[in-house]
């Protein structure tokens, strides 16, 4: 489809506060928003104040859902993470704080980001330690942010060597001191060091032992922490006749989510110049994170494979602001302290970051990374001026090569960006919407485009200092992408901006406090408040509009007053749709518009009021400033309450009658123009519900003889 957005006469050229029907193929304003939940009683829902940001995590296919987000706290200088719990004692939903104290993001920052995957959403900040939250209680930290303390194995006290000799096994300890010696008979099947277990040596002959031991952390991911350095040496001289048990010490516990450690030990070194070197190998996992000391009875030749490389696992790159998932990895980048790097996971083990996985933007042009995004076949990296993409490889050793997508398009807004099917990626740049589609496979390429051209008077006032503010989110029920952004200089988020995936035309939305967006498992959009802090709009008190709203069928817009008695809602600005100019293919001559007859899906009246109501307006030769002319205009011919042969299950949903078998009907507005004009356009607004579906003007040229009637289509 093309996807610029026509600048012809049949473009609407003003839609505020409506969307796009792809069932009835037509305008409506049958939306509006109210709290997503609201508690039973005289409990105030969702204290605390504005929302600062917003995602939904899944689990067991969708039968658990959670909705994350973050409000500021008292002292508006933090912020509190919480989510909403499926089901209280009461039988309602509660919000349930997770953790508090957590960073305020800046008045350009896109604030904390959340990365669900199949085991567990990523909850990563740049500031904050990301999370890693897996629904209910179940949270730790993610990744490995140090290494972990050698083990301390304790050699044996080489007297006791003359310790009952030929007994299956024995220990003795020297006097006055924790050494000991833990020994077993030289024919049993385990045990460390010893003649027999080294090849053929004499009676009189002893070996010279020495070993060290190394650690690492298992994660409930699956993944490994980056190895201990190399325990201390221990030394002794084995009898030929004797195995030892090494008692080895101190193992050091993992953090939050560790489910084992591993230990890893070298062969015998011997004297340290003939023995076998401090190659590493895997002795045993210890299956939990709760036990401090193994006794080691492993020889030699039981020891298994040699341990992974030092560079197979490091230290996770703290300060990274941007995450995604793909390819069973975890991406991450951006961020205070690697502005122009980003690093990635082994594969399946997002927990665990290899020394050399990372790609290195340098100081080249497009500035520091902004933004992480998974598509098609590759993972885009989004930043200041320019897109790159990570793109799979054929090698196990270099996994991704990095190709430029981009070079003086990128973004800020990093919460702008998302994926419309069969349309592409679409975001936010300061000059306005772009659209990015295809792939890197088959010999195709990455094209990138302009789509919001005729948007132009609304981009120039986005606040550029905040871009990073914007948010936005598709709704596959509504086949639309909402992005609400700063404008007018303020720091919060005031303007939306719409794209219509079926006709491909934008439309605006307005008085609207967003700071963040979600998609709930009904289909419906859901969003964050920031009308608290702001107190926005300023037709009814942001105090009453904190928490989580939804955006559904509900004939309201917020709530004027909310407090433990009182519930005032507050009703719906006007919605407008106005068609675009047009000179009806004839811009040198003047026409006389006798009528305009719209075509609309009877959208029926209030309770015993036959049709809703509203008005048309009507503008000549791009003066529109000044209308020429208006009339009302009545959208429905059902009575809402008296007739329910049209109504959805026989329900009203804010006094609107919602029509399972919706009717067409056929509105004749009669204008009579005294004088002629070159241009026109039209605009219908109301405050009640109307579905607009198509228009035609009929018209006469000014000194037509014949007087003929000409029909427009729109």
């Amino acid at each position: 489809m093309e996807l610029r957005p026509s600048q012809g006469d049949q473009q609407a050229l003003e839609v505020l506060n409506c969307r796009y029907d792809p069932v009835g193929q037509s305008w409506t304003n049958d939306r509006g928003w109210c709290q997503y939940y609201i508690e039973d009683g005289t409990t105030i829902p969702f204290a605390g104040r504005d929302v600062t940001s917003m995602g939904v995590f899944y689990r067991h296919q969708g039968a658990e859902e959670y909705i994350l987000f973050e409000q500021r706290d008292a002292t508006n200088e933090t912020v509190a993470l919480k989510y909403l719990s499926p089901q209280d004692t009461a039988g309602g939903r509660i919000a349930t704080l997770v953790a508090s104290g957590r960073a305020l993001p800046g008045n350009n920052e896109a604030g904390t980001n959340y990365v669900p995957t199949s085991q567990f959403c990523l909850i990563i900040n740049g500031e904050d330690p990301p999370l890693m939250f897996q629904g209910g209680t179940r949270m730790s930290g993610f990744g490995f942010h140090e290494r972990p303390e050698p083990p301390s194995p304790q050699e044996p006290w080489n007297k006791a060597n003359v310790w009952n000799t030929g007994n299956p096994y024995w220990a003795r300890q020297e006097t006055d001191t924790p050494k000991w010696a833990i020994g077993v008979a030289w024919n049993c099947s385990f045990g460390v060091a010893g003649g027999a277990g080294h090849g053929e040596v004499g009676e009189e002959d002893n070996l010279d032992c020495s070993y060290q031991y190394a650690v690492s952390y298992i994660s409930q991911t699956g993944s490994e922490s980056p190895r201990s350095a190399l325990s201390s040496m221990i030394k002794w001289l084995a009898r030929h006749d004797c195995k030892y048990i090494i008692p080895v010490l101190d193992i050091p516990q993992g953090p939050e989510g560790t489910i084992k450690r591993r230990l890893y030990r070298t062969k015998n070194q011997g004297d340290g110049i003939t023995g076998a070197g401090s190659v590493l190998y895997f002795l045993d996992d210890i299956p939990n994170n709760i036990e401090t000391v193994y006794y080691d009875a492993i020889p030699d030749s039981a020891l298994g494979a040699e341990a992974p490389l030092w560079t197979a696992s490091d230290i996770y790159p703290w300060g990274v602001r941007y995450a995604a998932a793909f390819m069973s990895r975890i991406f991450v980048g951006g961020g205070s302290q690697h502005p122009n790097r980003v690093f990635f996971s082994a594969g399946n083990a997002p927990e665990q970051f290899p020394t050399n996985y990372y790609f290195d933007m340098g100081n080249s042009e497009g500035g520091e990374v902004t933004g992480l995004f998974p598509y098609n076949d590759l993972m885009l990296v989004f930043r200041r001026g320019a897109i790159d993409a990570i793109v799979p490889t054929d090698s196990t050793d270099v996994p991704f090569r990095l190709v430029p997508v981009s070079r003086g398009v990128g973004t800020t807004a990093t919460k702008s960006i998302v994926n419309i099917p069969g349309i592409g990626i679409i975001f936010l740049a300061p000059d306005g919407f772009y659209v990015l589609r295809g792939n890197l496979t088959n010999e195709q390429e990455l094209k990138i485009a302009k789509i919001s051209d005729g948007l132009g008077r609304h981009i120039k006032r986005l606040s550029a200092s905040a871009l990073g503010k914007a948010v936005a989110i598709y709704n596959p029920k509504d086949q639309e992408y909402w992005c609400h952004a700063p404008v007018d200089g303020l720091p919060y988020n005031t303007l939306g901006f719409v794209f219509h995936a079926p006709n491909g035309q934008w439309s605006i939305r307005a008085d609207i406090p967003v700071s963040a967006f979600g998609l709930c498992k009904e289909g419906f959009t859901i969003f964050g408040s920031h009308g608290p802090e702001t107190n926005y709009p300023t037709s009814f008190s942001g105090a009453a509009n904190k928490g989580v709203f939804t955006w559904c069928g509900v004939n309201q817009w917020g709530y004027e007053k909310f407090s433990a008695l009182i519930v005032s809602e507050t009703s719906k600005p006007a919605s407008v749709w106005g068609s675009g100019w047009t000179s009806l293919d004839a811009p040198e001559q003047l026409k006389k518009i006798q009528s305009i007859t719209l075509e609309l899906i009877d959208t029926g009246g209030t309770t015993g009021t036959k049709g809703a109501t509203g008005s048309f307006t009507y503008y000549t030769d791009w003066h529109d400033a000044n209308s020429v002319g208006s009339q009302s205009l009545m959208f429905g011919e059902i009575e809402g309450a008296s007739d329910d042969r049209h109504k959805y299950n026989s329900v009203e949903l804010g006094n609107t009658p919602q029509f399972d078998n919706p009717r067409v009907i056929r509105k004749r507005i009669d204008l009579n123009m005294d004088n002629g004009c070159k241009w026109f356009r039209f605009a219908i607004s109301a405050t009640d519900r109307f579905q607009l579906r198509t228009y035609t003007m009929q018209y006469t040229y000014v000194g037509d003889r014949g007087n003929q009637t000409h029909v427009w289509e729109g």
